[in-house]
């Protein structure tokens, strides 16, 4: 009787080990399969100056998982032990690497043999450069490469008393200001505070300007894209006494077209002609795919605009480009012109958030563009559209639909400003949506101010 109790107490604790085995002792089972896509801002795949990506996975009751995802794709398939609180950290180092990484983290609850996809929102960091003790020096008609994180950058340069002397940084990849000390080397006497929202140029004038000039680019604003931490920028100190330096010349060819440095939003570039040979500038310029453009060359100038290199002309407009470039020859005998690209911005359900007291640069395409405002409910708003090449239309809402129009501008005419005055919010948005009435491509500034 013993033995069979014996016998009996071991089939049991050999099935239960079979059973066990079954629901959870399989190791394999224990890992599903996780997939990891990176997002960088709106972009399908990691940015160019992306060299590398490294994952580390962690938890509580787990041995540290390390893995690398592929820079071309921005995206990998591993396998991690089931279990809750799994965080998955991921950086990407850069060409500018350490002054800009991106970072990302996401936390994910995994249950055995289940494959679950886990997004992780990369974030652009940037180190500021110089110091109040050490600032970087920047030299006169020099275009310098430069970067700014949440604080500020600061700068030193010296003006030679010329008529023309202005500071401009471009190419911005978030809103940033430049702040002018002057000659206050200890970068606490403000002088004045560029204030242009989004990418865009920002500008300081001091024609004649002559001996030290102190001024910083603050990064605190960089909040236009709110997954950024800083941003890239170029510097250029124009100093000059307002003539060319020699004839105007011919800007690229069929074989080695410009790159256009367009920056959205109001794309507008300052492009030149020469005599010889036949004054043609060719260029080419980068764009989205599967968007439909405007192209405006003013100046007296012949434009054309072709879908490959210098071949096949575009002859219908707007124009939805296949591909993500766009060539433009511009035909005008010693002269300068500006060559402006736009699109439409934004739609109802995915409008462009801008921000008051800021100047907004914008544009329209061949129908509407879409923004919305924070504001304060029951406080009073100026809102104007200035600076247009052609003609629009400003239209008002209350509501993210764009349903409630609260307030409209439709004056006739090339160049003239839309505006609505003492507008009184009733809710906590404004939204617009500024219409073309013109077949050219259009830029224009939005500002909303509170009274």
């Amino acid at each position: 009787m013993k033995n069979a109790k014996k016998f009996s107490l071991i089939i049991l604790m050999a099935l239960l080990i079979c059973v066990v085995s079954l629901v959870g002792c399989d190791t394999t089972g224990d890992t599903p399969n996780v997939t990891i896509t990176l997002v960088f801002d709106t972009i399908p795949a990691p940015p160019t100056d992306v060299t590398s990506i490294s994952l580390i996975v962690s938890g509580p009751d787990l041995e540290t998982v390390s893995a690398t995802i592929p820079a071309a794709t921005g995206t990998v398939t591993i396998d991690v032990p089931a279990g809750d609180a799994r965080t998955f950290s991921v950086s990407a180092e850069t060409s500018l690497s350490p002054d800009k990484v991106y970072e990302g983290e996401s936390v994910a609850n995994l249950s055995p043999g289940i494959p679950v996809e886990v997004p992780i929102t990369m974030i652009a960091k940037y180190t500021s450069e110089g110091s109040i003790e050490s600032p970087v020096e920047i030299p006169l008609n020099n275009l310098y490469m430069g970067r700014v994180g949440k604080g500020k950058s600061y700068y030193h340069t010296t003006g030679t008393g010329t008529m023309v002397f202005s500071i401009q940084v471009d190419a911005l990849e978030d809103d940033a200001d430049i702040i002018d000390y002057e000659t206050d080397s200890t970068y606490t006497s403000q002088v004045q505070k560029t204030a242009t929202g989004r990418e865009v140029r920002e500008t300081i004038s001091k024609g004649g300007w002559s001996g030290d000039l102190y001024f910083a680019i603050d990064g605190s604003g960089t909040d236009y894209h709110t997954q950024n931490e800083g941003t890239a920028y170029t510097i250029y100190i124009e100093s000059n006494n307002g003539t060319l330096v020699g004839p105007n010349s011919n800007q690229g060819s069929i074989g080695d077209p410009y790159t256009i440095p367009l920056i959205p939003p109001g794309w507008l570039y300052f492009g030149m002609c020469g005599s010889d040979p036949g004054g043609i500038s060719y260029y080419q310029a980068t764009v989205r795919a599967g968007t439909p453009y405007l192209f405006n060359t003013s100046g007296g100038v012949t434009q054309r605009v072709y879908s490959d290199q210098f071949v096949t002309e575009v002859l219908s407009f707007p124009y939805t480009p296949s591909g993500n470039s766009v060539y433009i020859s511009a035909d005008g005998n010693n002269s300068m012109f500006q060559i402006m690209i736009t699109t439409n911005e934004g739609s109802i359900s995915d409008p462009v958030y801008l921000f008051t007291e800021k100047t907004n640069y914008a544009e329209v395409g061949d129908s509407s563009s879409y923004y919305l405002f924070e504001v304060t409910s029951g406080n009073s708003y100026d809102i104007s559209v200035t600076g247009t090449n052609g003609d629009v239309d400003l239209f008002v809402f209350d509501d993210i639909d764009f349903t409630n129009q609260v307030g409209s501008s439709e004056t006739v005419g090339v160049g003239l400003d839309e505006t609505v005055s003492s507008l009184t919010a009733t809710t906590n948005l404004f939204g617009l949506r500024i219409d073309n009435k013109t077949a050219d491509a259009t830029i224009f500034i939005i500002t909303v101010a509170q009274e």
